[in-house]
């Protein structure tokens, strides 16, 4: 796109909700400035914004600012995944007309989650279509929680066991494709940790685009046009496929049981 670059630094951190977004945020704030999720509903329905101040050992970046970016999670209970994504394609596509420079995204898991759902993996399929196996060199995966493991637990053998397929199944293409993989240790200098690896790479000169946003602004489609559009409307016609599927099997069930009822007696 023709014009000056913005001299603003954008770092997305994505993840599931409950994935600990708002906290590994603070972390870098040092304060509770973003409201943490808790058990029974997520906190984090809107995008926010939090500057955070880079440190001097960047110095040919001191001239720029350095934006976190929180970003709604997945299976909200207030809110679809479609409506999710919506939001989050809005804010890509404007954060792209005013050219500011992606410096990354951080996708977080929960390792005390005592399995990888289903759900998990259409989210991370979601995040995969959203930017594009270019960009993936610019992700850093990451997981978080790890205190809550070895404290249930009394070792981090089990969290050690579920990054280990994490590693091996699940993230395998995505780190084939450059991602990166850290562990968040719930303090500042962990989450810096997941920074220089985005910082390190970064040339302001070049543009990370997302394929969301190429779509959205440099070939003008709409969010239902876009590969992340038809990607959620394919997982909500499957999904009303197996919820018709379930009632249908419930209603011959039920069928089934008022037949015998009435002449099986």
């Amino acid at each position: 796109m023709a014009g000056p670059r913005s001299k603003d630094i954008v770092v997305l951190v994505m993840g599931p909700t409950g994935a600990g977004k708002s906290t590994f945020i603070n972390a870098l704030l040092k304060n509770e400035s973003m409201v943490v999720g808790h058990k029974l509903g997520s906190c984090t329905t809107d995008i926010c914004v939090a500057n955070v101040k880079l440190p001097t050992r960047y110095k040919s970046l001191q001239n720029f600012k350095l934006t976190i970016v929180d970003t709604p999670g997945f299976n909200d209970t207030h809110k679809s995944d479609r409506e999710i994504m919506e939001r989050i394609a809005d804010w890509l596509e404007k954060s792209r007309q005013e050219k500011k420079i992606v410096g990354g995204i951080i996708y977080l898991h929960d390792i005390s989650a005592d399995r990888y759902e289903e759900a998990d993996k259409r989210n991370l399929e979601s995040f995969r279509i959203m930017c594009g196996d270019a960009v993936l060199s610019k992700v850093v995966l990451g997981t978080t929680k790890w205190e809550r493991v070895t404290t249930e637990i009394g070792t981090t053998e089990i969290g050690d066991e579920r990054e280990k397929e994490l590693k091996e199944k699940h993230w395998k293409k995505l780190l084939s494709k450059g991602s990166t993989m850290r562990r968040f240790k719930d303090n500042e200098s962990s989450a810096w940790e997941f920074l220089d690896v985005l910082l390190n790479r970064l040339n302001p000169d070049a543009d990370i685009i997302l394929d969301l946003q190429r779509e959205l602004v440099d070939n003008q489609k709409t969010f239902q046009q876009t590969e992340a559009g038809k990607h959620i409307e394919n997982r909500e016609k499957l999904e009303a496929k197996k919820q018709k599927a379930v009632q249908s099997f419930w209603g011959r069930l039920g069928e089934f049981f008022r037949f015998k009822w009435m002449f099986g007696r």
